[in-house]
């Protein structure tokens, strides 16, 4: 763990996590700071999915899509107040997760079959 200085000026403790989906089905905003630490860069478009706990308490799960030397990866992120400080400072377009499942449907349909 480091201390950092933050994008804006702020001072927090930096965690190098790595994260793998056959680890955890979530990743934390450390572990996709330390994607991007490692070279992976992030695609404009985020995608969210809410889950309403109890009716009364939202979680926010952002589906991240990273890309480093021809490999890509979804890093699914729990929302948190650093991680929407992150979505912020990214600069992303927040979609809902269900377009992209229709994107996904649409590329599959189109798809040349043998």
């Amino acid at each position: 763990m480091t201390i950092s200085l933050d994008v804006d000026n702020s001072i927090y403790m930096r965690t190098i996590r790595h994260w793998h989906p056959l680890s955890e089905k979530w990743a934390g905003a450390d572990c996709l700071l330390t994607a991007i630490d490692n070279g992976w860069k992030v695609d404009p478009t985020v995608y969210c999915q809410e889950f309403w706990h109890a009716g009364s308490r939202l979680v926010t799960i952002y589906y991240f899509e990273l890309t480093r030397d021809g490999e890509t990866m979804e890093m699914p992120v729990i929302t948190n107040p650093y991680a929407r400080r992150l979505l912020r400072l990214l600069t992303t377009n927040l979609r809902p997760l269900e377009e992209r499942d229709v994107i996904r449907r649409r590329q599959r349909e189109n798809e040349p079959r043998d």
